[in-house]
């Protein structure tokens, strides 16, 4: 991905030439994988009458322990292929109405330009394509006997919440193996330098809405959530204020200032973390940030480098939700 989006940035937006290429490669890719969710789903209904009995893992969020145990969802394998397929499609198709909807309304060619490269290498590593195309019949489900002593066994309730049904019976894993497992889970925790977390924190911005936080969020130290970009001084702050789309960009917000971030901090145009949230109409950060940050009428009516206020900018932007969010949390 890194290679794409350095390339990405180098395109010339305002080239009608440059942008029309983009389109075109880009409804190719697509109509191409949509004939892939077509052939994926009928395969699938193939599988719809196997009621062999698995265990599905559930996915862990973002605030989560990740040394706590691991939680299976029980369900016949017929239904776990029906579920991966409809989370194919859907993520597929949101894709696209996200992609091209900053395209149309904002004119953004990144996401074009990344979809056409990264699109059909995430259908290649997709287990429903794997299957639909080279048989591979792995959905990443268990049998019971698979199950160990520390996995738990749930099922989801109407109302979200989780009713725990028991443990595996299986034995727990053998010691060497667990310590091999922390090991890897050490390399992977590995922080990175100043230069290459500025690197992380600028592809996320590129990513927008589409942006898979979780990298840039188990990269933030006490050290890291004070750091700014060389050239235009943006903090991580900054940036998870922008991200309104991105899915846990407001556990990213609270994590920053947990770890002391400086809510107040100005980038070289003299935007705060709030001015960002103003511009970018991201009335739920703003919420947060007043809550949380310490913030009052003096922050909100600190001018930036062009003297705008954050109520002038959600009023240019059309944003004015963000400052009714504003008002409310301080009790304006």
């Amino acid at each position: 991905m890194l290679p794409v989006m350095l390339y990405a940035r180098k395109l010339d937006s305002e080239d009608p030439q440059v942008v029309l290429y983009l389109r075109v490669a880009y409804g190719v890719v697509q109509v191409c994988m949509i004939v892939l969710i077509l052939i994926c789903m009928q395969k699938v209904s193939s599988k719809a009458a196997d009621t062999t009995a698995v265990y599905t893992e559930k996915a862990k969020g973002f605030m989560d322990d990740p040394n706590a145990p691991k939680k299976y969802i029980k369900s016949t394998r017929g239904a776990c292929y029906s579920n991966k397929m409809t989370e194919f499609r859907n993520s597929t198709v949101m894709g696209i109405c996200m992609t091209v909807g900053l395209h149309y309304y904002k004119g953004m060619v990144m996401g074009l330009c990344m979809q056409c490269v990264m699109a059909p290498f995430n259908a290649y590593e997709n287990k429903i394509v794997k299957f639909a195309l080279f048989g591979a019949e792995d959905m990443g489900e268990k049998l019971e006997a698979d199950l160990t002593k520390d996995d738990l066994i749930i099922e989801l309730l109407p109302d979200g919440t989780e009713n725990v049904l028991g443990k595996g019976k299986g034995e727990s894993k053998a010691p060497a193996i667990e310590d091999k497992e922390k090991n890897d889970t050490k390399k992977k925790d590995k922080k990175l330098s100043k230069s290459a977390f500025e690197e992380l924190l600028l592809d996320t911005w590129d990513q927008a809405s589409e942006a898979d936080l979780s990298p840039l969020l188990s990269q933030l130290t006490v050290s890291s959530v004070k750091w700014t970009t060389s050239e235009q001084s943006w903090t991580p702050l900054m940036v998870l204020c922008g991200l309104s789309g991105a899915p846990g960009f407001e556990d990213g917000i609270r994590k920053c200032v947990e770890l002391g971030a400086d809510v107040k901090a100005a980038d070289k145009d003299g935007w705060t973390p709030l001015h960002w949230t103003a511009f970018h109409g991201n009335a739920t950060a703003a919420k947060v940030l007043c809550e949380i940050g310490g913030l009052g009428k003096e922050d909100i009516e600190k001018k930036d480098g062009e003297g705008k206020t954050v109520r002038t900018l959600a009023e240019e932007e059309k944003n004015m939700d963000v400052w009714q969010a504003i008002e409310k949390a301080l009790a304006l």
